[in-house]
């Protein structure tokens, strides 16, 4: 349908969706640019962060990063983007699944 043909309200209300649609994607832009300054990689994912990230960043943010965590390697918490998280890193790093196969007998395989 060509957009001369509409009405001057359509044509109104097309544009006003248009500039929601930018102004939509210049705030996801800037939820991104803050959500790096809030969680680091390898920093804990907790209720805590997930729910400042909520009230600062709304929902659509938190549900990224809460997609994005991953279990430590080695104390198995939730971490941001990173196999082991930083306070693991700073002590000398233990394989939990292996001592837990050891442990249960299986041996090292």
């Amino acid at each position: 349908m060509d957009p001369y043909l509409w009405s001057e309200r359509a044509a109104k209300s097309h544009q006003e969706a248009v500039w929601r649609e930018m102004a939509y994607q210049e705030r996801r832009k800037r939820e991104a640019t803050r959500l790096a300054e809030i969680v680091k990689p390898g920093d804990h994912v907790t209720a805590k962060v997930l729910g400042t990230i909520t009230s600062e960043l709304g929902r659509a943010a938190a549900k990224a990063v809460d997609d994005a965590s991953a279990p430590c390697l080695a104390c198995g918490l939730n971490t941001y983007r990173a196999p082991v998280c930083n306070e693991c890193l700073e002590e000398p790093y233990v394989d939990a699944a292996r001592q837990d196969r050891d442990s249960a007998g299986y041996g090292y395989w």
